[in-house]
């Protein structure tokens, strides 16, 4: 069970990764918890600048709007 979990998530992930457009998932506090490639090369910013912030925060760094 948990490895056909393991791979669910698997393919999850790279279908994302692989989206043509930006896809992020937000968490409770609207923190960004998850940016696709696209979405990080939009904004200019590696995946370790974005995680973890809100969009306000990021407009404030003066990061591109998504």
């Amino acid at each position: 069970m948990e490895q056909a979990l393991l791979e669910s998530e698997r393919r999850f992930r790279a279908a994302i990764d692989n989206f043509p457009y930006t896809f992020i998932i937000y968490d409770r506090d609207l923190r960004i918890s998850y940016i696709n490639r696209v979405g990080l090369e939009m904004c200019g910013m590696s995946e370790e600048e974005v995680i973890g912030h809100a969009d306000e925060e990021r407009r404030k760094a003066g990061m591109k709007k998504l």
